[in-house]
Formats: C-alpha cells, structure tokens, sequence
C-alpha cells in the first residue's frame, strides 16, 4: 500500500507551455520540488538562469480545482539528463509530512517497483488531500539499467505508464523495510512508429504513408542522486 507519506508530496504541475507531474523533497533542511525539464520552453529555462540569482519564479500547482500560481526559486537545469530543480520558498512549503529516504540501495532488478503521476484529462478526488488532487498509482518491474547521452545510468522499468506521468517519483521498498524510498524520476516513455496498413479493393492489406507511436512498454528513470548532486552544487558554487 502506498503511504500518504509518498501519496501527498505528488503534486500536478504546469508552466506556460507545458504540464506534468513533480514531488517534493526534503533534503539538507531545504524544501526542493523536482520534476522534467522538457515541459518547459528553452526561453523559459535561459530566462530562469539569467534571474536565479534575485528573482522568485512563478510556476502553476493544481489545488482546490484550479491552476493556483506559486512562487519558487529556480535552482538548475539539466537538459541532457531532462531534469530540473526549484526550491520553495519559506511561505509555500507544503504539506508536512515527513518526505521518504531518496536512495536506490537495496532496488534490485526483477522487483517490484510503483510510478506516481497525473495523467492528461483525468480528474483525481481532492477533498482526501487538503485540495489537492491526489496522484495515480501504478505498478512495475525493475528491469535493466540503461544509459543517457552523457554515460549516465539510467533505471529501464517495465510498465505503461500515461502522459502526463512524465518528472513523477519512481518508488520502492528495501528488503525488510516498511517505509517507502524515491529511488528516481520519470523522464520518457520511448515510443516507436508503427506503419498503418489499409485494405485495397481485393482486401489484401496495403501500406500507406501514415504512421502512429506505439507505447513501447518500458519507462526511462533518472535516479534520485542526480536531483541531489545538483542541490550540492548549487549550494557549493553560492556558498563556496
């Protein structure tokens, strides 16, 4: 059973061109929200680095049914590993409930494993969760490591997840533990083109020159430690 401890950090978020899915964490006695670069614009993102360092950040968070703004600081961005990090503000912290452990010690490959997030069209109750709608829950299966552009590893899970889903927590049990830990963050659902065949006048199928994307079953993971590792950097390059 997913805990409230995991359930009530997952929040559905927009910017001025995209929406997704993000979740808090508490590390280094700081607040921080995460989730994937790629729902938004290179404009918004270059003019979020050139203001960083005065200026809080609006971003949009679904709360008592409506697009709520919400004032953050930008920490970074990374487009190549498509995540990116804010900090919120002492006035905004959210929910407190104690965040999970975020580590991926103990995940072993051919476990099972769960994946959070708000999937396009869908409406969520809200009235369980203080007005915020409260995430989807679905299952997977650890099932290979993988690598990105820059010779990151990457998590491979085997499930479907929708969009939507896209910068939601990946999150396990360590063997012998009761309590959840975030192990990563969803980045992509590769999908492949598929051919569309039609049949001609003596039935016989036939190709045309139109294709769809196939879900090709398997979730791209970027782990927990790259959020943090940008969280230390950060605070090395302003305190350093």
């Amino acid at each position: 059973m997913v805990t409230s401890q995991i359930l009530q950090n997952v929040y559905s978020i927009r910017s001025q061109t995209g929406r997704g899915t993000g979740f808090r964490i508490f590390f280094e006695e700081e607040e921080y929200l995460i989730t994937v670069s790629h729902i938004f614009e290179r404009a918004e993102l270059l003019k979020a680095c050139n203001m960083k360092k005065s200026k809080l950040h609006l971003i949009e968070i679904y709360h008592k049914r409506c697009w709520q703004k919400m004032a953050v600081r930008f920490i970074n961005y990374d487009p190549v590993d498509d995540l990116i990090v804010f900090r919120f503000s002492e006035k905004n912290k959210l929910i407190n409930y104690k965040p999970p452990i975020l580590s991926t010690e103990g995940l072993a490959i051919g476990q099972d494993i769960y994946f959070l997030g708000f999937p396009f069209l869908v409406k969520s109750l809200d009235h369980l969760n203080f007005g915020f709608p409260l995430p989807y829950v679905k299952k997977g299966i650890f099932s290979a490591f993988g690598e990105i552009k820059d010779k990151t590893t990457k998590l491979i899970i085997e499930g479907y997840p929708n969009r939507g889903f896209s910068g939601g927590p990946l999150i396990f049990k360590k063997q012998f533990e009761d309590d959840f830990r975030i192990a990563g963050i969803i980045i992509e659902t590769p999908r492949f083109p598929e051919p569309i065949f039609e049949q001609n006048e003596k039935n016989k199928k036939v190709s045309t020159p139109y294709y769809y994307y196939e879900n090709s079953g398997f979730i791209e993971v970027l782990p927990i430690f790259k959020a943090t590792e940008m969280i230390r950097r950060e605070k090395s390059t302003k305190y350093g």
